[in-house]
């Protein structure tokens, strides 16, 4: 539970020093499975991504072991948001097509299902075809709505990127309510990465300055190196 917290609130430096202390320590196949999953997901977000994978991959292994689909299908989901950052497109997407097919079989799915979604249209938008993965975040968000409104604040910032590149509706609207749920519910990394988004697609230099450095304040601050890294190139100037 002290993991999960940690990934929800956005510390992540307290979480890996929680999961370096739990390690030793897991035992029964569910809390391991889940427990190498919530670490995978932490070390991803710090930076490691060496490290994510391995864990990953493990907590993948202890769920098929066990019999536990739903950790199995969540691990998967995971290792194939890494393959979209490594641009193994087409790997990614068969994992999920093949997790969201799984997902759809049966009620408590649900979650898996957003996540599917969620990283279906991330790798749309990474594509650069915004009208798709716009439908992929759309159906993700209908779900989401239905069990947790926390499942929806990554699409909402998704979805908000989408709609500007697409130029269909107002990403910005999209952007501030993913920032406004985030703030309300302490997802603290999560408003880091939407003030990071936002600082996108600000049309006045000031603003994009200022939203930018708050963005970079909360990333340093939950110890969000890869996220940090993505919003620092951004501004990189070319050839350098």
């Amino acid at each position: 539970n002290l993991l999960i917290a940690c990934l929800f609130t956005g510390d992540l430096k307290e979480g890996l020093a929680y999961g370096a202390e739990l390690r030793p320590l897991l035992d029964p196949p569910y809390w391991r499975a889940l427990a190498l999953y919530t670490l995978g997901c932490l070390e991803w977000e710090a930076g490691d991504e060496a490290s994510a994978r391995q864990d990953l991959k493990e907590s993948e292994r202890v769920a098929q072991e066990s019999h536990n689909h739903e950790r199995r299908i969540t691990a998967q989901i995971q290792l194939a948001a890494l393959d979209v950052l490594q641009g193994a497109y087409g790997t990614a997407e068969r994992i999920l097509r093949r997790a969201l097919e799984e997902a759809e079989g049966w009620d408590d799915g649900l979650a898996m299902q957003v996540l599917a979604h969620e990283w279906l249209g991330v790798l749309a938008l990474t594509r650069g075809e915004p009208e798709r993965a716009i439908h992929e975040l759309t159906i993700g968000l209908g779900v989401a709505e239905k069990i947790d409104p926390t499942e929806a604040v990554p699409l909402w910032r998704w979805l908000g990127l989408a709609r500007e590149l697409a130029r269909s509706g107002s990403g910005r609207a999209d952007l501030r309510r993913a920032l406004q749920l985030s703030r309300a519910m302490g997802m603290r990394l999560e408003e880091g990465k939407t003030r990071a988004a936002l600082s996108r697609i600000e049309t006045s230099p000031e603003s994009r300055r200022n939203e930018s450095q708050r963005a970079q304040t909360i990333l340093r601050e939950c110890g969000a190196v890869r996220a940090l890294a993505e919003i620092q190139g951004s501004e990189r100037p070319s050839g350098t």
